[in-house]
């Protein structure tokens, strides 16, 4: 006796193809429209004013960063250096910590003291860690020996940060350059990239200084 084949059930109505109204209807040509909508989403305001920030910028800035990323990378390498390279390096990055603050807020005396206790703080602070420690004086009294390191590096990229921050800030609105608090703000950032690099420069003298004969000035 042979089974007879289940019936076929139906999952549920089929689909009705609109009617001549629903067609017709506003609210179905948007839906249709809609649904075939191709192509990304329109940029955020957010996205859009960093694309404004990134196409205003001069292009001398990235040249800048290229040379500041490039002296950094150098510094992963252990090398040679005279002792007045050693000791200039940190002087020029606390030059233009110190400068970029200035321009940024040159009506905030306060912020200028707040960057020299910020670079006092972190010199100290970086010489009771020892960031600095592995600099040795080299065979000649004119010369050090400084091991890689990528500390230099990111210094260096805190710094550019801190001060293209600031700089887009003011573009956008220089009423902020009056603000105390947003010039203290900058001034501890400023100082405290800027005494971790002096340290290394106070760190290079005293070697240099240990090496000169008794008896002679250093």
């Amino acid at each position: 006796m042979s089974r007879q084949p289940p019936a076929f059930r139906r999952s549920g109505p089929a689909p009705r193809p609109p009617s001549g109204d629903d067609a017709a209807s506003p609210h179905h040509d948007a839906r249709r429209q809609a649904s075939f909508a191709l192509g990304p989403a329109p940029p955020t305001r957010r996205h859009a004013m960093l694309i404004a920030i990134l196409q205003h910028t001069p292009g001398w800035v990235w040249l800048l960063l290229a040379a500041l990323v490039a002296y950094g990378l150098a510094q992963s390498t252990p090398k040679q250096v005279s002792t007045a390279r050693a000791m200039a390096a940190p002087l020029v990055m606390a030059v233009l910590s110190w400068s970029g603050l200035a321009a940024a807020f040159p009506h905030q005396p306060l912020a200028l003291a707040a960057w020299g206790a910020s670079a006092a703080a972190a010199l100290g602070l970086a010489r009771r860690l020892g960031l600095w420690r592995g600099m040795r004086r080299a065979p000649s009294a004119r010369h050090l020996l400084l091991p890689g390191s990528w500390l230099p590096l990111a210094l260096i990229l805190c710094l550019f940060a801190i001060r293209f921050a600031a700089g887009v800030a003011l573009a956008r609105d220089p009423a902020l350059a009056l603000r105390s608090d947003l010039g203290i703000v900058f001034a501890f950032a400023y100082g405290g990239v800027s005494g971790i690099f002096l340290a290394r420069g106070l760190q290079a003298w005293r070697l240099t200084r240990s090496a000169l004969p008794q008896g002679l000035p250093g």
